[in-house]
């Protein structure tokens, strides 16, 4: 297992530290380092992946890209607002 700044070395482009952390939060280093007290520990093959994000779309990208979602159905009021 390799620190950080241990397997930023190692990489073809070196990144920033705190860059490889974001990264870590985020998911897109495989397999997933495992966090020792402080400090990121990282297996010597893991590699940095650019995989689909798997967050739910914003209305702003569903408006975007044309993509619909159902609509639920309104819910009944709990009682009557006049009798």
């Amino acid at each position: 297992m390799l620190t950080i700044r241990q397997w930023n070395e190692r990489q073809p482009i070196k990144r920033n530290e705190e860059t490889i952390r974001r990264l870590i939060r985020e998911g897109k280093i495989w397999p997933a380092p495992e966090k020792d007290g402080k400090e990121w520990l990282l297996s010597e093959n893991a590699k940095r992946i650019d995989g689909q994000s798997t967050k739910p779309e914003g209305l702003l990208s569903r408006i975007r890209n044309g993509k619909s979602q159902e609509l639920k159905a309104a819910r009944p009021a709990a009682k009557p607002l006049c009798s």
